[in-house]
C-alpha cells in the first residue's frame, strides 16, 4: 500500500512543528528520520507504519530536508523492532494521548447514554 502525496498534502501532513523537531532531535541521529516518519505517518493516517513500502518517498525526502539528514537514513530504521515500538509509545505521549482512567470511562459512558 502506498500513500502518494500532492504538494499541499506534503506540507500539510509532513511538516514538523517546533515541538516535533525538539522531540525528534532528542534522539540519536540514526533514529531521527525513522522517528519523524513514524510521527507524521501516525498524525496523517491514525496508525503507525509497519514497513518501508507504505511510506511515501516524497514525505521521507521532505522530512530529511527539514531535519538536515540524508533520506537514506530511513533505511536504517526498523519500523517493527522494539525501539520502534517504544518510539510509538513516546509519540503517543508527545501528542497528548494517555490511557483511559476509570473516571474517563465513566464520563464517556455517561456522554454516550445521553
Amino acid at each position: 500500500m502506498s500513500f502518494g502525496l500532492s504538494s499541499g498534502d506534503l506540507v500539510g501532513r509532513w511538516s514538523l512543528s517546533f515541538s516535533d523537531i525538539d522531540f525528534v532531535n532528542d534522539k540519536p541521529e540514526l533514529a531521527r528520520l525513522g522517528l519523524a516518519v513514524h510521527l507524521k505517518f501516525f498524525t496523517a493516517h491514525g496508525f503507525f507504519v509497519q514497513d518501508h513500502a507504505a511510506i511515501p518517498a516524497d514525505g521521507v525526502l521532505y522530512l530529511a530536508e527539514l531535519l538536515g539528514l540524508e533520506a537514506e537514513a530511513v533505511n536504517h530504521y526498523d519500523f517493527s523492532d522494539g525501539t520502534a515500538r517504544r518510539h510509538c509509545a513516546e509519540i503517543l505521549q508527545h501528542l497528548g494521548f494517555r490511557r483511559l482512567k476509570r473516571v474517563d470511562r465513566e464520563q464517556q459512558t455517561s456522554w454516550i447514554a445521553k
